[in-house]
């Protein structure tokens, strides 16, 4: 084969290659997604492998876990949430109507004011973002059902990557190195840098939910001691 026909060939190959990545590009972003948490999980399922339990099994005890944790946080902080919008939604009218009320003397006071204009501009842009921000929540809305499954692919994704032992080896399929000395040193880098980016992975996530609890320990606390309401609920959102 001439090497112009062998260079074509190899550029039709990268470029199918590229068109192939973006349309999986959603794909690709739920397994990295899933090989960061399932990461951080690993050591947790490594723990209870060593005490005799199997790595599936462990897997599933250690997902129950998190999904009785985040329910009973859920369980706490939604009540809140509903009492707030509900007691809103009551107030409401009368809100709107002072800020009717109040509407026309800020009006002439940016008339009258230096600053006016800078304050009008920004009030603008703040309701610019805002209507963005419906038109977003009202997308989300409308693929909500996509977003659940996209969902459990990731919950899947991340259980898979948990229990799987040498989960680096599935790769060694795709080597298409002829030479086998050189194969065998592929394989052994692909093992030390996955199990590198592992490490890192889940440390980082880790380092990041501890750091998360303990800004929300100390949000609740210091607003506990100030009285002031749902606590707990702006201690979450911390």
């Amino acid at each position: 084969m001439e090497k112009s026909t062998l260079l074509t060939l190899k550029i039709i190959g990268i470029l199918l290659g590229i068109l192939v990545l973006y349309f999986i590009r959603n794909l690709i972003g739920y397994v990295l997604l899933a090989f960061v948490f399932s990461s951080a999980l690993r050591p947790g399922i490594d723990w209870l492998q060593q005490k005799k339990i199997p790595r599936f099994l462990g897997g599933i005890l250690l997902f129950l876990f998190l999904f009785m944790f985040f329910g009973l946080v859920l369980y706490f902080t939604f009540p809140p949430f509903i009492n707030e919008i509900q007691s809103f939604v009551s107030a409401f009218p009368q809100y709107w109507q002072n800020f009717l009320l109040w509407l026309p003397s800020f009006e002439m006071w940016l008339e009258t004011s230096p600053f006016g204009g800078n304050i009008r501009e920004a009030i603008n842009q703040y309701i610019q973002k805002l209507s963005q921000t419906v038109t977003s929540l009202i997308g989300f809305v409308s693929g909500i059902f996509g977003k659940i499954f996209n969902f459990i692919l990731i919950i899947i994704l991340i259980f898979y990557f948990s229990v799987e032992e040498k989960i680096s080896e599935k790769f060694y399929p795709f080597l298409v190195i002829k030479d086998r000395k050189r194969q065998e040193e592929v394989k052994k880098k692909i093992s030390k840098y996955w199990k590198i980016a592992e490490t890192q992975a889940g440390r980082w996530l880790q380092g990041y939910i501890l750091l998360g609890f303990i800004v929300g320990i100390m949000v609740y606390i210091g607003l506990s001691i100030l009285g002031i309401r749902y606590s707990l609920v702006l201690a979450v959102l911390a």
